[in-house]
């Protein structure tokens, strides 16, 4: 049907750029930490001086669990704050797309 075609058209598009998206930034982030990883590792080993963490259990709950929750958070918080600022007035230009398709109540 012309609605389901339209739906999978609209959301083939959205998967695409997702996926460009998703790879691009993943590639860049990538290539800097390659780039940065001697003094990202000095840094982290400060941080563990810092803190006092001396023991393997120690080092790998903070690596694994305590800084990963942190950089969420704030990426979440990120995230919220930019898709809240771009929010304006939804303006659809898919005239051709309808948004909602019901099956018909009829009986035939």
């Amino acid at each position: 049907t012309p609605c389901a075609a339209g739906r999978v058209r609209k959301w083939l598009v959205q998967l695409g750029i997702w996926l460009v998206l998703l790879t691009t930034v993943r590639l860049f982030v990538s290539i800097w930490l390659f780039i940065l990883q001697g003094k990202l590792y000095d840094f982290y080993a400060d941080i563990f001086q810092v803190l006092d963490l001396r023991g393997a259990t120690s080092k790998t709950i903070f690596a694994v669990l305590l800084f990963p929750a942190f950089g969420d958070t704030l990426q979440i918080m990120i995230q919220d704050r930019f898709l809240r600022k771009s929010q304006g007035p939804q303006i659809s230009n898919d005239d051709d797309v309808p948004t909602l398709c019901l099956p018909s109540l009829t009986r035939v």
